[in-house]
């Protein structure tokens, strides 16, 4: 708190946690989470599993679907790759930059205090 600006050290107090965010948070989780397991669970319950372990299956219009979410995974993969791609090579441009502080005769120590 010592180190924080006087804006966000006054209104520390009022920094709290909105319990309706994280019930719209876990809400929306379990939402996602039931949605995106419809699809393959619909898939899943067509599909023939004694005839598929014999090898005499065919896949239907459940390919569709199943590439075009491989499709979307490999897209989104991309996307999060070149993101953390930026974002590593960003902090790494940071720490070539000069902050303007002369280091040449710094003197550093630490103080560790003793119960008494």
């Amino acid at each position: 708190m010592a180190l924080a600006p006087e804006d966000l050290a006054q209104s520390a107090g009022a920094i709290n946690v909105d319990f309706r965010m994280v019930l719209f948070a876990v809400a929306l989780s379990l939402l996602t989470g039931i949605l995106f397991g419809i699809a393959p669970a619909t898939v899943a319950s067509r599909f023939d599993l004694l005839s598929a372990l014999r090898g005499h299956s065919r896949f239907g219009s459940g390919r569709r679907l199943r590439s075009w979410l491989v499709s979307a995974e490999v897209a989104i993969s991309v996307v999060l790759l070149a993101g953390a791609t930026l974002l590593f090579r960003s902090l790494v441009g940071l720490e070539a930059v000069n902050t303007g502080m002369d280091t040449s005769n710094l003197l550093t120590f630490r103080v560790s205090l003793l119960d008494a």
